[in-house]
């Protein structure tokens, strides 16, 4: 089955005169209309999505911003879908106030199991620490210290670049988060922690859908988000030349835009500002069989030129055996030539 899921950043901070909204901590009441606005980018997702399939918009960091601005699509979602009897939208105001985890799960999955022929979004965004902005540990780096303040690397990034994030972005991935005796996060451990977070997610999500499909949704934070997108369309590398094609030479992910990931056996798909990135997942193992089998061939060659045997096999089959593998090296080669372009 394939894996399906979208990605948003979160939506603006209250600043100067535009103030925190009242119903939504963390989010300014422009932020709360662009998250309103972003919401229909998400229903024409959903929309593509499987007949039953289970919408989780489940993942926020541990910042109230990007769980206000997951709400802010379940409510929108809900009222855009009003009157659809193909759908049932979930968000915490239907669910039983002062219950506990387990008597709201089983109330969702009770719902879920009822309506096997609707798609079903569940809009109960909660914090796991993978999507978080990474705090300094023993021997780890991070954007922030323990207190919560910026960590040294992060305030030179950001004097160096006057705040300017596409440019403090390309500077981190060029230096791997070294500058000087200055160190932030790698690049590599903040998209591996996207992904380790999103399998939990599915993890849950699965206990709940059976063998229905599903969408899983998070709301996360540039440059981390950025990163896990490069992750994505670079076959499991942060570069800078990968970033640069995603985002078109722009800018980070701006405040809630939309990228949706499509994972299956063969081949992944990352949706990012109206282009598809597709990575087919054969790549490495055709790389490796291409090298195995091309040097294993020259090495028999090489032992059947000087005479040698191998293991008492004779040399006839021994060319016979170089020239095998040899011709599977070349036609290996090629097709991760044609996977890579």
């Amino acid at each position: 089955m394939e894996s399906r899921y979208f990605l948003t950043r979160h939506s603006f901070k209250p600043k100067g005169e535009d103030a925190e909204s009242k119903r939504y901590k963390g989010i300014s009441k422009k932020g709360v209309e662009l998250a309103r606005s972003s919401a229909k980018n998400i229903l024409d997702d959903i929309e593509r999505s499987p007949k039953g399939a289970v919408i989780f918009l489940g993942g926020a960091s541990n910042e109230v911003r990007t769980r206000s601005t997951a709400e802010v699509y379940g409510d929108e979602l809900k009222r855009l879908l009003a009157g659809r009897k193909d759908y049932i939208v979930i968000t915490r105001d239907d669910l039983p106030r002062g219950k506990g985890y387990n008597a709201i799960a089983k109330q969702v999955k009770e719902v879920i199991t009822a309506n096997p022929d609707k798609k079903v979004i569940v809009d109960i965004p909660f914090f796991l620490k993978e999507f978080s902005p990474p705090k300094e540990q023993e021997g780890r780096a991070g954007w922030f210290t323990r207190e919560g303040k910026p960590t040294a690397y992060l305030a030179n990034l950001v004097e160096k670049h006057k705040g300017d994030e596409y440019e403090m972005m390309k500077d981190w991935l060029t230096t791997r988060g070294r500058e000087g005796e200055l160190k932030g996060p790698i690049p590599e451990d903040i998209a591996k922690s996207y992904e380790k977070g999103l399998s939990r997610l599915e993890k849950f999500t699965k206990k709940y859908v059976e063998d229905r499909p599903y969408v899983i949704g998070i709301v996360g934070h540039s440059c981390n988000a950025d990163a896990y997108l490069t992750y994505i369309a670079g076959g499991g590398k942060v570069d800078l030349p990968t970033f640069e094609k995603i985002s078109s030479g722009k800018e980070v992910i701006k405040e809630t835009e939309m990228a949706s990931i499509m994972i299956s056996p063969e081949i992944t798909t990352l949706t990012y500002r109206g282009k598809e990135h597709k990575r087919k997942s054969l790549e490495k193992l055709t790389g490796a069989v291409a090298i195995i089998s091309i040097f294993s061939g020259l090495f028999l060659l090489s032992s059947n030129i000087t005479g040698n045997t191998i293991a008492n096999i004779n040399q006839n089959f021994n060319s016979l055996l170089s020239s095998i593998l040899l011709l599977i090296g070349l036609v290996t080669g090629f097709f991760w030539i044609k996977l890579r372009s």
